[in-house]
């Protein structure tokens, strides 16, 4: 009686610990998928933030200094075309966080950096098809992570163009006003 007493009481102890790891396993996993979900969530959630700041960027009107300051409300309509901008562009650049695919990241970041850098680099006339270009190429990146399609080839090669770009409008613009400065 005594072993079998003995065996009964280390069945119950042994079932204990299965049903007690059983529980501590499924815990375990039931937080993790839920981490799992979140996360694809708030990667979602940016995703969707991305697209619609891009589409508006797309969507927004040429640089105001491209035109002459003869309008009586031109330097605030210049202010709040540069503050939405700037709004789309930190909004990109700040759901970009929640990416976790790091080539998608990437190419979303250096197309916020490539946009920051027009600010008074490109000529104003030329800001809506240097905009187009680089927004363009970000969306394609962007659609085809959500869709899940094979990324497009790496464009790093094509923000070098767009810093050269603006580097020599910028080199070009500094030429001018020297001209300017020494016949005077």
């Amino acid at each position: 009686m005594n072993g079998q007493v003995q065996a009964a009481l280390l069945g119950a102890l042994v079932a204990g610990v299965l049903t007690t790891m059983t529980s501590l396993i499924d815990r375990f996993a039931r937080r993790r998928d839920a981490a799992v979900a979140a996360r694809r969530e708030r990667e979602d959630s940016a995703t969707r933030r991305i697209a619609e700041a891009l589409t508006r960027l797309l969507l927004l009107p040429e640089d105001p200094r491209s035109r002459q300051p003869h309008e009586p409300e031109y330097y605030e309509r210049c202010e709040a075309w540069e503050r939405e901008r700037d709004e789309l562009i930190w909004t990109i650049d700040t759901d970009t966080f929640d990416i976790s695919h790091s080539d998608v990241r990437g190419q979303l970041r250096e197309m916020c950096t490539v946009l920051r850098m027009y600010e008074r680099r490109v000529r104003p006339a030329d800001e809506f098809d240097f905009r187009r270009n680089v927004v363009t190429t970000g969306r394609e990146w962007l659609g085809a992570y959500r869709r899940g399609d094979d990324l497009p080839p790496d464009n790093y090669s094509m923000w070098e163009a767009w810093r050269r770009l603006v580097d020599r409008q910028s080199e070009d613009a500094k030429s001018k006003f020297r001209s300017v400065q020494n016949a005077d």
